[in-house]
């Protein structure tokens, strides 16, 4: 078993070493996004699709299924279109739809879980 030391941290054959760093990154890139997000003046579609532009790069950078990605970013608009008017704050609506779509695509009931096969 081989033990690679990087920046203090150790990981076997360096599994989770690779799984911390892109997580991080891909937390620093969604925090930049919102922070670019929060700093404009006006919230837009301008604004939020650069926003989105931000979010699905990250994600992609991030090794995530480009249909997924794509279907992410349209579900964002969609709802963003039909809840846009209920008086919430768009800077915050925004962040709790790409929160809620994220969780829901990760969460283990969207998918069916593996299963492996025999032979």
């Amino acid at each position: 078993l081989k033990l690679f030391v990087l920046f203090g941290v150790r990981a076997a054959h360096g599994i989770f070493l690779g799984q911390i760093m892109v997580l991080s990154d891909l937390s620093g890139k969604l925090t930049g996004a919102f922070r670019q997000l929060n700093s404009a003046t006006v919230v837009d579609e301008e604004a939020v699709e650069a926003c989105l532009k931000q979010i699905a790069t990250a994600l992609l950078q991030a090794d995530v299924n480009v249909k997924i990605v794509a279907t992410l970013r349209s579900n964002v608009k969609k709802r963003l279109e039909l809840e846009d008017g209920s008086g919430i704050n768009r800077r915050k609506l925004i962040q709790r739809l790409v929160f809620e779509e994220l969780t829901g695509t990760l969460s283990p009931e969207s998918r069916k879980p593996f299963k492996p096969k025999k032979g």
